[in-house]
């Protein structure tokens, strides 16, 4: 079982930070992927510009305390690995298993950017 969240939908978004509200994780669930859209061959729209940042910061709680469990940043452009391209900024992580988690996070636009994020909890 997985359930993902669309924490920011596909847009232009103007420079700043945007906030992912305290979101539920269901219990027995123990791995968490966040991906944010970046620029491909196929839509040269996305965050193209190789200059632009994105910043992120993921937190979990367990039993009500909020932790950071993912942040980091990345630039903009055509991005590749192995020779193949890669559609989103990706960071993936194990979450503690236990019961009445939530997550929450920030993601800061370093310029006007058109990106979108997903949030999948398996």
């Amino acid at each position: 079982m997985s359930t993902t969240d669309t924490v920011l939908p596909t847009d232009t978004y103007s420079a700043g930070t945007y906030t992912i509200p305290e979101t539920d994780i269901p219990d027995g669930l123990t791995s968490m992927e966040i991906d944010i859209l970046r620029c491909t061959s196929a839509d040269t729209t996305i965050w193209p510009d190789s200059e632009d940042t994105i910043s992120y910061e993921f937190q979990v709680s367990v039993a009500g305390v909020f932790q950071v469990w993912a942040a980091g940043d990345d630039t903009g452009g055509i991005h590749s690995v192995k020779g193949h391209e890669v559609a989103t900024m990706n960071v993936t992580g194990e979450l503690p298993d236990t019961t009445g988690r939530q997550f929450k996070g920030t993601i800061t636009l370093g310029a006007d950017i058109k990106t979108g994020a997903s949030v999948t909890v398996s």
